[in-house]
């Protein structure tokens, strides 16, 4: 894992600045895909010590849990605090009973946690000891739906408009998939430490709309921690998949009610 000592958001920062000073469409739509790119420090103890590399990153044991820390807001509730450096997280204190470390978060990592949270977490604080900038739960569910449904012409999906339309599902050619995408899939599971099971990638295409794109099928005991992972998975569409197709549709082969036996998973794990 990173070292938290190198992260840096210059980009987000001046975006926001800008927005500040001009609160105009461009730079608001600028300051929100920097948004979406930054990566954050987020304030976490961990169920057993870390291991620190030479170097300052961080690698964690087989098993080990991750727990966001919160704050209190002056009504009682909460938000996660995250930062944009070291330095905006030095300005204050984290109480805790425990060692506090520092994880790698993309704002849209904390969407699904929202959806299962209670309404007393609010959101999240962007550098709150300094020049912090609150991010409600409706701005997070609004990105983490921008995230999983990958940009296409005329801004759909296939799934969305399917209402009323016929979906045709087609298997992926393994010779055709890009090898940086699988691979990349493939890390993503591997590194849930057993929580995907299988991943089944097709192509679908809505008959009524004809937008046409990747449909990722995930499967797993635990579907909260799984759809955890759906920004995650977006992200590598997003970064590997070939010019014009990274849109991806995602969902879990529980909520899918199609019978997938004659669609070969591209991955399994070996238990």
């Amino acid at each position: 894992m990173m070292n938290p000592e190198e992260l840096n958001n210059a980009v987000l920062i001046e975006a926001l600045n800008q927005f500040r000073d001009d609160q105009n469409q461009a730079n608001e739509q600028a300051f929100v895909a920097a948004l979406k790119e930054a990566v954050f420090l987020a304030p976490v103890n961990f169920s057993q010590p870390p291991v620190i590399n030479d170097d300052g990153s961080m690698a964690l044991n087989e098993g080990t849990e991750t727990r966001l820390i919160a704050l209190q807001t002056e009504d009682g509730h909460s938000v996660f605090p995250i930062f944009t450096d070291m330095d905006a997280l030095a300005e204050g204190e984290m109480q805790s009973d425990e060692d506090v470390y520092t994880w790698p978060m993309h704002v849209v990592d904390y969407a699904p946690i929202m959806e299962s949270a209670g309404e007393e977490l609010e959101g999240l604080a962007m550098n709150p000891f300094s020049d912090g900038m609150p991010i409600s739960r409706e701005n997070l569910q609004y990105l983490l739906n921008d995230q999983v449904h990958s940009p296409v012409p005329g801004g759909q999906t296939a799934a969305q408009g399917s209402e009323d339309a016929e979906l045709d599902m087609q298997d992926t050619d393994d010779k055709t998939l890009p090898t940086p995408l699988m691979a990349e899939l493939v890390g993503i599971a591997d590194d849930s430490y057993g929580e995907i099971q299988t991943i089944h990638l097709l192509w679908l295409t809505n008959n009524k709309t004809k937008v046409a794109n990747y449909l990722l099928i995930l499967d797993g005991e635990h579907p909260e921690k799984i759809k955890a992972l759906f920004p995650e998975f977006a992200r590598a569409f997003g970064n590997f998949a070939p010019e014009g197709q990274s849109a991806v549709d995602m969902i879990l082969k529980s909520e899918l009610g199609v019978d997938l036996t004659n669609f070969r998973p591209k991955y399994t794990r070996n238990l």
